[in-house]
């Protein structure tokens, strides 16, 4: 139960749930829940979610408490599976893994926005206290700072739009070539 992916109208709930708590440390909506979850799942070992539930909500200070227990648990639950089926996914059938990026119109195309998503990505990389990676890991893991760090800005900046959107095509790959070298 706990690996079926959430569908849209659970996703849009938790959307909403992460904007109304959000703050300046927290996460902010659920692209870039998604890629915090992929980082958590991803690297050498899964933290449990006593240590990743606070940090969704900016630390453990801003956890909300909420007045019906029966909202609270759903929550939780719907954490949990999104965590659950994110791994299971990637354990089984990491060809099928695809990160929940926007899309949107810029200059008359339809593009592909990733930057919450990688920024998510990052902050769970952080959290989970990645080692020292090799310099081919390294490379892959680029892949995703690249749109997921502030300092990464003006060569982003540079790129031209289809430059962009090819950089944005090797961020599914690079999440799989990294859970397959942690998870060997």
């Amino acid at each position: 139960m706990r690996e079926i992916p959430l569908n849209d109208d659970e996703l849009d709930y938790l959307d909403e749930v992460l904007q109304a708590f959000g703050n300046d440390t927290s996460i902010l909506d659920v692209n870039e829940l998604d890629g915090f979850m992929t980082a958590l799942v991803t690297g050498p070992s899964a933290p449990p979610m006593a240590f990743w539930y606070p940090a969704i909500w900016g630390g453990e200070e801003k956890v909300p408490e909420l007045e019906d227990e029966e909202e609270a648990e759903q929550i939780e639950e719907l954490l949990r599976r999104m965590h659950d089926s994110l791994a299971a996914q990637l354990r089984r059938d990491p060809e099928s893994f695809t990160g929940l990026f926007y899309q949107g119109e810029f200059e008359g195309r339809m593009v592909t926005v990733v930057e919450e998503w990688c920024f998510g990505f990052m902050r769970g990389v952080k959290l989970a206290g990645w080692p020292q990676l090799s310099e081919t890991q390294q490379r892959w893991l680029d892949c995703i700072a690249l749109h997921g760090d502030e300092a990464n800005f003006p060569r982003l900046e540079a790129m031209s739009l289809d430059e962009h959107q090819r950089s944005v095509e090797a961020i599914e790959p690079a999440v799989r070539e990294l859970h397959a070298w942690f998870h060997r």
